[in-house]
């Protein structure tokens, strides 16, 4: 019934007041604003500076601090270091003076690239291992003992050789040996590395002296020639035999070089020994012969065999293995025998590689004597005769096994028989 009406500002009161009013401050800068609606709220920050004081050190407590510590410490020294300080003098009282008096080596870290060849200085006449050199040369019994030895030495190394035992048997005696005993003027070459030597005392960089069959197993080791060389010749003959039969099927013919020739003789060569070796069997004694018609397999028993696998499989049908293992067979058979001249050409360069390697000098120790020669070993088949160069220290008084070389030089058979022919069986 009754209704307000707003009335209406005039035109001056407006302009007024849009002159009076300016921007506004909390447009521009909400931060009062907030700050004012948390104050509000009671949810405003009050930092206060707050500093911990720390207890006073008071005398009762240190007293009593260390009044425990020094009884946990008596009470592990009686119950636990007690008996062992027992144990360990009772178990000291047995160890000799002179093993107290050894301290431990030190410890050396070498640097590799350090290792260098020193030069070589002949023997003196004051070198200890010259006068020792004159007092073997004078002791007739002791250089005959020597021979003695290192024939013994070559019979029992015969005596465990597969191969001599297959050619020869097992019962070898020596039969005649030629060996000399020389006193070598130069020493072995020798070197020497840098390195860390780490001691009780101190850290040190010292030069060391090292063995000279050390150093080269590290350089065949780090530089392996040998087998570099050996890869190639394996890598170059496969892809001359490919060549080879890939020129063969368009008709062209290659000439074959000598030393192809000379490869596959040596290769039909040991595919033959391995045919002869193959067709024997055991007999007593060790020894190798030839198969005998009654331990071949029967026929009949072969026909019986096929039999039955026909009988499981039914008529009509054919067994897996009948299938696949001959297939699988003839293909290995044909990947060996294409792989079979460039395994022989790598295994003959390896061999060759390693020879020239090899070093001049012998390596013996320093001091030794040389005796080398030929020892004829006879068996009841065959006669052996064995090249070998060993070097015997006289500081250890036996023979340096890593620097011995053992050679066989010539084999001859006492019965020959002609090639191709089984042996005979030897009861």
């Amino acid at each position: 019934m009754f209704r307000f009406i707003k009335p209406r500002l005039t035109s001056t009161w407006a302009t007024n007041v849009r002159a009076r009013s300016g921007p506004s401050s909390f447009a521009a800068n909400s931060l009062p604003m907030r700050s004012n609606a948390q104050r509000f709220a009671g949810t405003a920050s009050n930092p206060h500076v707050v500093r911990f004081r720390k207890p006073p050190i008071r005398i009762r407590n240190v007293a009593i601090s260390f009044i425990v510590v020094y009884a946990c410490f008596e009470v592990y020294t009686r119950l636990v270091l007690g008996p062992l300080d027992k144990a360990a003098e009772e178990a000291s009282k047995h160890i000799p003076d002179e093993e107290w008096q050894e301290a431990e080596p030190p410890l050396f870290i070498p640097f590799p690239g350090t290792t260098r060849q020193l030069p070589t200085v002949p023997y003196k006449g004051t070198d200890p291992e010259f006068q020792e050199f004159i007092k073997i040369s004078q002791d007739t019994k002791l250089m005959n003992k020597l021979r003695v030895d290192l024939t013994e030495i070559m019979r029992d190394f015969a005596c465990k050789s597969p191969i001599v035992v297959q050619i020869a048997g097992k019962n070898l005696k020596s039969r005649r040996i030629w060996l000399d005993i020389d006193f070598p003027s130069i020493p072995p070459p020798s070197f020497e590395r840098s390195g860390i030597e780490i001691s009780d005392d101190a850290i040190s960089w010292v030069t060391q002296p090292v063995d000279a069959r050390i150093v080269y197993k590290i350089r065949n080791v780090l530089w392996p020639t040998a087998l570099f060389q050996s890869s190639w010749s394996f890598i170059k003959v496969l892809a001359a035999e490919e060549l080879k039969s890939i020129a063969g099927i368009f008709g062209v013919e290659v000439q074959t070089s000598p030393a192809q020739q000379s490869l596959e003789q040596m290769l039909a060569r040991s595919q033959r020994m391995m045919k002869e070796l193959k067709g024997q069997q055991k007999v007593p004694g060790g020894v190798q012969g030839p198969l005998d018609a009654k331990d071949e397999p029967s026929q009949q028993h072969l026909d019986d065999k096929s039999k039955e696998i026909r009988d499981i499989t039914g008529p009509g049908k054919s067994t897996v293995i009948e299938e696949i293992f001959p297939a699988l067979v003839n293909s290995i058979r044909d990947i060996h025998a294409g792989f079979a001249k460039p395994i022989m050409a790598a295994k003959l360069k390896y061999v060759e590689a390693n020879r020239k390697l090899r070093p001049t000098q012998n390596l013996h120790p320093r001091g030794s004597i040389t005796v080398s020669g030929f020892v004829e070993l006879e068996s009841d088949r065959a006669f052996l005769v064995f090249d070998v160069i060993a070097a015997w220290d006289p500081k250890k008084k036996e023979f340096d096994a890593g620097s011995m070389q053992l050679k066989l030089r010539r084999m001859q058979r006492k019965k020959q028989r002609p090639v191709g022919l089984p042996r005979s069986p030897v009861s």
